[in-house]
């Protein structure tokens, strides 16, 4: 045996803490995958499988067809339209904006509604959509303008 041989790292292992989260997340796996299954019956009664689906599946397929690629081409552009300084900040609100259509998709759907009760999706999703969007933009401008007050200012120190 080597002297290289002594000094590998050591496998890494879990915190305490980090185990007890990743235990909770596993339970919370099983006891759904166990209602989806119904071996456990819950207040809602029959599991509606097509909705289900739509919930799951169908968020992760818009984004992983849809908006990823259209985000991806945009991310190109902007990188040969814009300068360095402020690509960051514009990816960063691209990805946010992204994520937040493909979970809000179900909800602009309105995939679960019920006629008779308004409060399983109350609000104007749309308009709600757009409000959230509006605040990332907001603080995506913000960092920009942060950055360039930074980049003159240490640009007149200089």
């Amino acid at each position: 045996m080597s002297a290289e041989d002594d000094d590998e790292p050591a496998e890494p292992s879990l915190s305490a803490s980090a185990k007890v989260v990743a235990t909770a997340g596993w339970l919370v796996v099983v006891v759904g995958a166990l209602g989806a299954s119904g071996r456990i019956t819950h207040f809602a009664g029959a599991i509606p499988w097509r909705s289900l689906a739509l919930w799951m599946v169908g968020p992760a397929a818009l984004h992983d067809l849809v908006i990823a690629p259209i985000i991806t081409l945009i991310g190109i552009g902007l990188a040969r339209l814009v300068p360095s300084l402020v690509r960051g900040p514009m990816a960063a609100g691209l990805i946010v904006s992204g994520a937040l259509v493909a979970i809000s998709w179900p909800r602009l759907g309105a995939y679960g509604a019920l006629p008779d009760n308004s409060s399983i999706l109350p609000g104007d999703a749309p308009a709600d959509l757009l409000r959230v969007l509006a605040g990332v933009w907001v603080v995506v401008v913000g960092l920009v303008v942060a950055r360039v007050i930074r980049a003159r200012r240490t640009a007149a120190v200089s």
